[in-house]
């Protein structure tokens, strides 16, 4: 089941259920930081938990929900730079806030010829001028639906949304989608490339390549029993720095702020908060836009091959450059925002059919690499970060009227980072997280059958290198729903064990080794 908490229409936290059990009742707990959303709770007002479930003679499971605040008194180090405001961008405040999305409507299309098996190019072309214009209104009509206005106050000085979002129904595993079976009817079936979008009165201000989130009943749900895939119990978001375009916001004007994700089907769940700092000494910022590389879409090129009756291969990749710089006065003095962000994405599918038996394998690799700059004078501050989200994995399905057997092997990565310059006191306001490295790598394997019932065996380990040198490590591992090694360690201002540990979790993961920065792979 799938759940979410707001309050005053502000998202808090998005979360999955446990595997159930028939035998034992399952108790988890599931923790987040929200002290960026102090002021929300503490004003106090429209608590809205969101946890649908089905009972009946199938499903007999019920929840029993407890929610509960822990509060710290932060240290002068340690303090979050909270923002001033908050303003949610959702669908309520007084009951479920997510939109649902799905596109409707592209503003390219692709040709697709099939002859005599040979390599099928699938090259996105632009129709006309007039077309792309009208396509676009179209796109952003739709988007609309998942839009809210907001305003803000005049004296903005900087600006940021944290996003919500979540792929259900036929997008669950958009990953694995294929556009083999486009021609047989299957109402899923489309390309396996997708992209999140944030729009500002119909501009694009961002965008997010999101992490192929696997929920505990996904593809097998004997592999989730004990250690679920990264992700599922705490949904991650996304931070998006809307600081350059404030320009779009400070007439003191409502303006629309919509989501939309390009190439999706049914369906996603999407919402977010604006994070507002004002400049408390100023009453008008002003912003302009000084240069920007920012195209409406993303052209994926995609392959697809028949090499006889029985084999196949459906490739796509895609890249993007979102780069943005603007000019912000306040009353600190005139300051140079600049976003640099490349995005790459491949993914690679073979098939196999064979009367009842079908086998699909895929590797997918989701990368961004960014860089955020301020620049007063011959002050300055940079923020470089960069994310990664591997998936590989094995499907083998024998099915008939009688029986099916599912064989699944799965691996998955998650890895973020960040590494700050702002030593010359000057900084963002937002309370990046200066120094860190998070890396989980998650492996699975098992069966589940009509006649055999089910198996899984699962591994996980996790480093994070936290901004304080301090480095935590977890390996666990599960078979057949028991728990059979969990051990952790917390290296006290140690980078040499850190990396060491990384390094191990690298070891036979090559795409890795080129995405994490060089002094934690130096050696490996």
């Amino acid at each position: 089941r799938f759940g979410a908490v707001w309050i005053n229409g502000v998202e808090l936290l998005r979360t999955t259920t446990a595997e159930p059990s028939s035998n034992q009742a399952v108790q988890w707990e599931v923790v987040r930081d929200v002290t960026n959303y102090y002021d929300v709770i503490s004003a106090g007002g429209t608590l809205v938990v969101a946890l649908d479930n089905i009972v009946d003679s199938t499903y007999t499971s019920s929840f029993t929900i407890q929610l509960s605040a822990e509060f710290f008194k932060p240290s002068p180090k340690s303090a979050r730079k909270k923002p001033d405001l908050v303003l949610p961008v959702s669908a309520s405040n007084t009951t479920y806030g997510w939109f649902s999305v799905q596109s409707s409507q592209s503003a390219f299309e692709s040709s697709m010829l099939v002859m005599n098996s040979e390599i099928l190019m699938l090259e996105p072309k632009v129709i006309s001028s007039t077309q792309i214009q009208l396509d676009h209104a179209l796109v952003t009509s739709t988007a609309a639906t998942a839009s809210r206005m907001v305003t803000l106050p005049a004296n903005t000085e900087e600006l940021y949304i944290e996003i919500f979002v979540s792929a259900h129904s036929c997008d669950e595993f958009w990953y694995a989608n294929s556009r083999l079976f486009e021609d047989q009817g299957d109402s899923c079936a489309s390309g396996s490339f997708r992209e999140v979008q944030v729009l500002v009165d119909d501009n694009l201000v961002g965008v997010i390549w999101t992490d192929p989130l696997i929920y505990t009943g996904g593809i097998n749900p004997y592999l989730y029993n004990v250690i679920v895939d990264t992700g599922a119990f705490l949904v991650p978001t996304y931070i998006l720095n809307l600081t350059p375009f404030l320009g779009l916001f400070l007439d003191s004007e409502p303006h629309k702020v919509s989501f939309y994700v390009d190439y999706s089907i049914n369906t996603w769940l999407i919402d977010g908060n604006l994070l507002v700092y004002l400049d408390k000494d100023g009453k008008q910022t002003e912003s302009e836009i000084l240069n920007q590389q920012i195209k409406p879409h993303v052209l994926p090129k995609e392959k697809l091959k028949w090499l006889d009756s029985t084999h196949a291969f459906y490739n796509v990749i895609a890249s993007r450059r979102f780069y943005i710089q603007s000019r912000v006065r306040t009353s600190k003095g005139t300051q140079i925002y600049t976003i640099d962000d490349n995005f790459k994405y491949s993914n690679y599918q073979k098939y196999f059919f064979d009367g009842d038996i079908l086998t699909q394998d895929v590797d997918m690799h989701s990368v961004v690499n960014g860089r955020a700059s301020i620049k007063r004078g011959i002050k300055s501050a940079r923020m470089e970060y960069s994310a990664a989200y591997p998936l590989k994995l094995q499907y083998f399905q024998n099915s008939n009227a009688t029986y099916f057997l599912v064989l699944t092997n799965i691996s998955t990565g998650f890895f973020r980072s960040s590494e700050a310059d702002q030593k010359n006191t000057i900084g963002f306001r937002y309370g990046y997280p200066s120094n860190e490295l998070l890396y989980i790598k998650w492996k699975g394997n098992g069966f589940i059958g009509s006649q055999v019932g089910g198996y899984g065996v699962t591994e996980s380990a996790l480093v994070n290198k936290m901004p304080n040198d301090d480095c935590f490590f977890r390996e666990a591992f599960a078979e057949g729903a028991q728990l059979i090694k969990d051990n952790n360690k917390t290296f006290s201002d140690n980078s040499k064990e850190c990396q060491r540990q990384v390094k191990e979790l690298m070891a036979e993961d090559t795409f890795m080794k080129t995405v994490v920065p060089h002094r934690y792979t130096r050696g490996v």
